[in-house]
């Protein structure tokens, strides 16, 4: 027992000191300049003993999480369907995005912040994240049809899961332009819902149209 917890202690790290060598490169030169053998020999590992711990330089910025066995919804399907069910629309997106970066941040942290500036400053990887993002609209759209009691393929549920994908992502981006403090989401998630609950007042700001 002592020895596999010493050996997954030292798994623990391991991945630790590839990752913080990984995001120390890229910071510095960028992650297209970047290669595996870098990172290994900034980390004092061998280029196999990096494949061990990650697929490729995405794993490094971007994870890729498996659902466990059994599991039929994602996380933030499975948030939505933690909200109380007498909640409008709004408030739940509101809500639900708010419980997912603030866990999110509790999770990652200090990593968190700067996997998502190396993926911001990255066309290919900034793609490849919003892809992700958007993985999530199809159970959304199950999540928010079942609340509001409509088809699947009623127009209501798709928009929704749409917006909540979109203002997540946009959300994500300021904060992260703005210095990634965890005490401005808050701030800019009331902004970005009051914009969606009122884009008139939004209007006297900047011109619709």
């Amino acid at each position: 027992m002592v020895s596999c917890g010493l050996r997954e202690r030292k798994k623990e790290a391991t991945h630790a000191a590839i990752q913080r060598a990984a995001l120390e490169l890229f910071e510095k030169q960028g992650y297209d300049a970047t290669t595996v053998e870098e990172i290994a020999g900034a980390a004092d590992v061998s280029a196999r003993t990096f494949f061990r711990y990650f697929e490729s330089k995405i794993d490094l910025v971007i994870e890729r999480k498996e659902s466990a066995p059994g599991q039929t919804r994602g996380p933030l399907a499975e948030l939505l369907a933690a909200r109380p069910t007498e909640e409008a629309p709004l408030a739940a997106m509101q809500n639900m995005a708010q419980d997912a970066l603030t866990a999110s941040l509790a999770e990652g942290g200090d990593i968190l912040m700067r996997q998502l500036r190396v993926v911001l400053d990255t066309p290919a990887l900034r793609a490849l994240a919003l892809d992700h993002f958007n993985d999530h609209r199809t159970e959304l759209t199950e999540g928010f049809a079942t609340r509001l009691g409509v088809p699947v393929d009623d127009l209501a549920p798709r928009v929704l899961a749409a917006v909540f994908s979109e203002t997540l992502w946009v959300v994500v981006e300021e904060w992260v332009t703005r210095g990634a403090h965890p005490d401005l989401l808050g701030p800019l998630l009331d902004d970005a819902f009051a914009a969606l609950r009122d884009p008139v007042r939004l209007g006297d700001r900047v011109p619709l149209g």
